[in-house]
Order: structure tokens, then sequence, then C-alpha cells
């Protein structure tokens, strides 16, 4: 009958009968030295382990260990996952891998977020104890003790065969003829309502109670220990979700999603560069939160929502399959970011192809001037410029309609007698240049910079470019920048609204003479063509709907014509006119201010602009339209002016156009133009010309849009 002999710490049984009296060993089990003879063990603890199953269920790797049951410190072995039992049995064919005891409680301090505790490697080499003293024998006793101890210890490493042992019993019994202690667990199924791997509340709540802290992943794995237990663990998953989400891991997904957050995670593609746009700074923000809680859906909603604009402005710029005219734009867009006039403007831009049109106060603030701001107050100052951007979306909409307008009428006019080509076409329109001459591959946009009022109009040229601008300008187009600077008057809609015509009017000048040029430099002498022609073309309604009607008749100036006429009456004096062979000759203002002083002792500028415009309106419109013809090659011939000095090219070029050959044709000429000037134009009804334009907030189905919109 076999000596069995009790470990004083693990109650691990070993048969000793072959052993003397006093002899000492190794406990595999737990590393405690085993006396033969010595004092039995204290009473196991009464926890009762999982009842057996149909099938061993492994236990995930990362499951801590637990802690000891209360009433003793004496723990028995541990089930061991099936999957190391396999691994223990290919690696020791003829000899059980040792067990590991349960560790006792970590007394180290908590680490920090991530770590873990390290686990003890398993002893390798057949499973000997070690004996102790010359009393137990020589080498044949020692042979045939370890002989013994591969027979009888407990082999938990090993998967359990059909038949053999099971489990202790949920009343605490073992199967007849089975020692305590040895033997291997089969799991069988928990009461409803538990895991399969026979976790209870109470026992998962034991273990999770019997430290004061736990590592960070240890915290994880408690939490899905009481998830699994479904409605009985509910209340203390919540309360493990809230405390790793506050103390652990604020990106813990599974802790997140069952407190109700949904995750927002989407960078901005690499592909957009440029990212001040309304929907990708949402995109850049929601990132940053992360987390969105259930009482922020709409919240979510709108992060979404900027999302799918976000890959939409991806899919455009796309250099294969995305939209040139888009690329184009944010391409301007972007050369603005840089442009250390107006890069620091609190501004909103428009897309209305082919033009980019901004819009801003004085309001400016650089990036040093950000960060300046403390921090906790900066995120207020970006809300704040924001909502000043919104309230420029109304007027932006406007000018948008306004010079999409124009760039069409344009064109329905001039591109055939003028060969004129889509600016917004494929590298500008004119992809039929060699390459050494092409230019602008997704198109050529044009940019429109308009200030909201005359103050911050003159606090741009006086503070930012230091260069000071007379007061009787109203606004300009740059040959050398290529943009149009304007202000807001809404106080004098009609003339807003025309000089916003007639400056556009000037840039698309530029723009078609440069493409027929191959992009090379320009130059339109001040002549009656260049003021004329844009006063002309400048000269609109604007209808409540925002559509325009180009009529060509320009008040202002009509009523300037009127007024001088009858100034001139009351003095006895008819009205000055410029004879046409010498308003043709002009150029530059300064000519025609010396003219008008050696010849009617007084400033004739004010007189040139009217009647330049009053002579181009008779070219195209007077006479049943007897000379719109030759007036559209003539524009030709301006939109073909050389770049280099080449005076009396305009007067030529007139003279060809219209068949003028000698004195009788230019007084012929004349003769027709002021009998129509006097007669016709001048004494026009001005209350037939049109309605004055609606006020801004006068639109009937105004729907606020977004400026930049990459879905439509």
């Amino acid at each position: 009958m076999p000596k069995l002999q009790a470990c004083a710490k693990c109650a691990a049984q070993f048969d000793v009968s072959a052993m003397a009296t006093g002899a000492a060993f190794t406990c595999e089990p737990c590393g405690a030295v085993v006396t033969v003879g010595g004092s039995a063990p204290a009473a196991p603890p009464s926890r009762v382990p999982p009842a057996p199953s149909s099938r061993p269920i492994p236990a995930p790797a990362s499951r801590p260990i637990p802690a000891p049951a209360k009433g003793g410190s004496n723990r028995g072995p541990q089930y061991i996952p099936v999957e190391r039992r396999r691994e223990a049995a290919a690696a020791t064919a003829a000899a059980p891998a040792p067990r590991r005891g349960r560790e006792e409680p970590d007394a180290r301090p908590a680490r920090g977020r991530g770590d873990r505790h390290a686990e003890r490697p398993a002893k390798k080499g057949p499973s000997t104890p070690m004996l102790v003293g010359a009393a137990a024998g020589g080498l044949a006793l020692i042979l045939v003790v370890g002989m013994l101890l591969i027979k009888k210890s407990p082999t938990p490493d090993l998967p359990p065969k059909a038949g053999g042992p099971t489990a202790t019993s949920p009343t605490g019994t073992t199967p007849a003829g089975t020692p305590p202690g040895t033997g291997t667990a089969t799991v069988k199924p928990g009461p409803a309502g538990t895991p399969s791997g026979g976790d209870t509340f109470a026992s998962v709540d034991a273990e999770y109670g019997a430290k004061k802290h736990w590592p960070n992943d240890d915290l994880k794995r408690f939490f899905e220990r009481f998830k699994l237990l479904g409605s009985a663990g509910a209340t203390r998953t919540k309360d493990l979700a809230d405390l790793i989400l506050r103390e652990a891991d604020p990106n813990f997904a599974a802790a997140r999603t069952l407190r109700g957050y949904k995750e927002f995670s989407h960078p901005v593609p690499d592909m957009i560069s440029f990212t001040n746009y309304p929907y990708i700074r949402a995109v850049e923000e929601a990132n940053k939160q992360r987390w969105f809680g259930a009482d922020e859906a709409k919240e979510y909603e709108l992060a979404m929502h900027a999302w799918a604009k976000t890959q939409a402005h991806e899919k455009k710029l796309d250099p294969d399959t995305g939209d040139s005219t888009f690329r184009a734009l944010d391409g301007a867009r972007r050369g603005i970011a840089h442009d250390q006039h107006f890069k620091d403007y609190n501004y909103e831009a428009i897309f209305a192809s082919p033009y980019l049109i901004c819009y801003s106060s004085d309001e400016r603030l650089s990036e040093e001037d950000l960060l300046a701001i403390p921090k906790k107050d900066r995120q207020a100052k970006l809300a704040e410029l924001e909502a000043t951007r919104k309230t420029y979306q109304r007027v932006l909409a406007e000018k948008a309609k306004i010079y999409q307008q124009l760039y069409a009428e344009f064109l329905k006019r001039y591109a055939e007698d003028c060969e004129l080509k889509d600016l917004m076409g494929a590298y500008g329109g004119r992809p039929d240049y060699p390459m050494s001459k092409r230019s602008y591959k997704d198109g050529c946009p044009m940019i429109i910079w308009i200030f909201s009022d005359r103050k911050a109009f003159d606090d741009y040229h006086n503070n930012v470019v230091k260069s000071n601008i007379p007061s009787t300008v109203a606004g300009y187009f740059s040959p050398t920048t290529g943009w149009v600077y304007l202000y807001d008057e809404p106080d004098n809609r009609e003339f807003e609204i025309n000089k916003n015509v007639h400056e556009g009017t000037h840039q698309l000048e530029h723009w078609f003479q440069k493409q027929k040029r191959e992009w090379g430099p320009t130059r339109v002498p001040q002549s009656f063509f260049g003021e004329g022609f844009a006063e002309y073309i400048g000269a609109v309604n604007l209808a409540k709907d925002r559509t325009l009607k180009f009529h060509g008749i320009n008040r202002p100036r009509l009523e300037f014509l009127k007024s001088m006429e009858a100034q001139m009456k009351q003095q006895g004096r008819k009205l000055p006119i410029f004879p046409t062979k010498v308003l043709v000759g002009f150029e530059g203002y300064s000519a025609v201010d010396a003219w008008a002083r050696d010849n009617w002792k007084m400033q004739g500028l004010g007189i040139f602009y009217a009647q330049s415009w009053a002579f181009v309106y008779f070219l195209n419109e007077g006479l049943n339209k007897k000379y719109q013809a030759k007036f559209n090659g003539y524009l030709d011939d301006m939109l073909a002016h050389p770049s280099v000095d080449a005076e009396g090219y305009a007067f030529e070029r007139f003279k060809q156009r219209f068949g003028i050959k000698s004195e009788g044709d230019w007084n012929k000429l004349q003769a027709e133009f002021e009998k129509y000037y006097v007669e016709t134009l001048i004494p026009m009804d001005l209350s037939k010309v049109g309605d004055q334009p609606p006020s801004r907030e006068d639109w009937p189905g105004y729907t606020p849009i977004e400026p930049v919109d990459p879905t439509k």
C-alpha cells in the first residue's frame, strides 16, 4: 500500500514509501522542501472548483492569475488550458511537465499604463525530486524514487484521457481511488447565464476584490470576464469600463462601445495638402475628439457628413480621375495661403469657375498671433473667426452669380470672332501649344478679392502693402497679379454691381490676351477702348433672382452727360466732344488732360470716360448695329496687342478695321457718332434703363450654400 506524504504548502500528494523518514525533496508544483514524515498541511480552501464540462475549453492566454481564496493560503493544482497541456505533452513524451502554482498577490506598486506582470517561466527537464542527506541511500534508491514519482505525481499539463479522473465534484468529494490533488480538470457547462469556462460572478468578483489596485491589462481582462457573465456582471462591467476609461486607457474600444460611444478615426488623406475648408477642419477636430457619446449623436452625424465631403474632396484632387477645375481652384487657394499679403486674412472663398472669389474685412490673424493666445482660449477664437466667415456666404453667392454670368456673356459674344477658348479647359484652353509654351494644366482660374468696406480696402493698402491709394479709386484690376481688388458699397448698389462687372471685364481682356499670346506678358494702353469697352460691358441690370441683363447703357455715365450738357447750356456753350480721330489716338490719360486744357481750357478726363463709353456703345448698338462686326474684329486686334512698346498700334488697327483711309472717312464717322450721341443717346429716358438693383437681403428663394462643396 503506498505511503502518501502531503506538501505542507500546497497539499500535493507524493508516494514516499521507498524513502527514509527525514529524507527531503523539492515539491515541483510549488517549490517548497518536503521532509518525509513531516507535519500535514493545513486544510485546503473551501472554494468549489469549476464543474466538469463535456469538453475542455481553453482559457485565454492572458487570463490573470487569481487571488487566493479566503480561509487559507494553501492552493491546490490549478487548471491548465488544453493548449498548454498539448504543448507540454509534445515536449516531454516520457515525463510530465511541471505544474505552476498560483502566485501570491502582487505587493508591488501598480505599473504605468500598458505594463504587464511577467509570468514565471516553467522549469524544464524531468520531474525528479532532489534527495538530501547521505541517509537517503545510494544512486539506486534515487532512481527508484524518480521512477515512482514519474508514475504517481499529477500530470495537469497532459490532456485528459477518456474515462480518466475528473475534477472535484460540486460537493467537494473526489472519485473513489483518486488521491486528493491529483488528476486533470475537465470543465462541464456552468449554470445558465454564466460563461462555459465556469466563471461565476462570485468567483470573478472574489478574484477582482482580492487586490485594491490591478495593472491596466488585468483591469481589461476582468472587464472581459465580467462582460461574459452577461446580466449578472453588467453593473461591474460598466464600473470597470468607466474606471479603465478614466484612469487606464481612454481609447479602450470595448469599454467605449459598451458605454455607448462611437469612434471617429478618419485621418485627412495625404493627397489633401491645403486643409483650410470648413468640412476638413471639422474632420480634424473630430479626429482629435475621437469618441462621441450618446448625447453627441448630432455632432457625430455632422462629423461623418464632413468626412463624406473630405472623401469627395480627395477624389476631385486625383490627378487621373479627379476634377481638373476643382484642382485648379484648390491650387489658387493654396497660393493665397502662401501670399505674403493675404495669407493672414480671415476670409471666405467661393469656387465659381473660372473664378475664385474671396471676401474679407480687415481682420487678420497670423499663425504667430494664434499661438500667442492661451491654449484654453484658442479654440474659442477659431470658432469666432468661423462665425464671421459664415456671414460672408450670401454676398459671395451673389458675386459668384455676377461673375459667372459675365464670363458666359463674354464668350457668347466674342469666342468665335476672337478665337477665345475656355480658360478652365486643359492647359488654359490651349493644349495645342508646344510643351515649352503650355501652362495651367488644370485650367487658369481668375482671382477676385473683395473687401467688406472702404475702411478695409484702405487698411490693406496703407498697412499691408504700404501703398496709399487715392480716395477716388473705387476698385481696380492689376495686370501685375491678374487679380481684381474691390470693396463693397451696399448704399450704392448700382455703382457697386457695375464696377464689379467693369473690373471683371478688364480681367477677362488680360487673361484672354495672355491666352492668345502663349501666356506671355500683356500690354493695353490707356485708350478709349480700355475704359469704354469695360463701361459698356459693365452696364447691367440685376434682377431679384440675380440674373444680369447686359444692355450696355451706363446710367452713371449717362447721368453725367445730361448734367454736363445742362451746365454748358446755362453757360451758353455746347457740350465738349472729342473729335473721333483724336479720341481713338489717345494713349495715356496725361495726353487726354493735355489736349483738353489746350482746346477747352478745362479738365477733360470725366468727359473722356463718358464719351469713350458712348462711342463703344454706338459702335455696338447704334445704327442697327452697323459697326458691331467691325468692332469685334478690333477687339481681336486689341487682345493681340504687342507686349512691347508699339505706339500707334491701336490707332492703325482701328483705321484698318473700320475702313478709314482719309480725313473724309474720319469726318463721316464723326458726324454719324455726334448725331447719335446728341440726339439719341444723351436724351434717352433713364426710366427705360431698368430698375435699381435689389438690396442684398431682397433675394426671394435664396438658399444658403457652402461656398465650396466637393459633393456637387
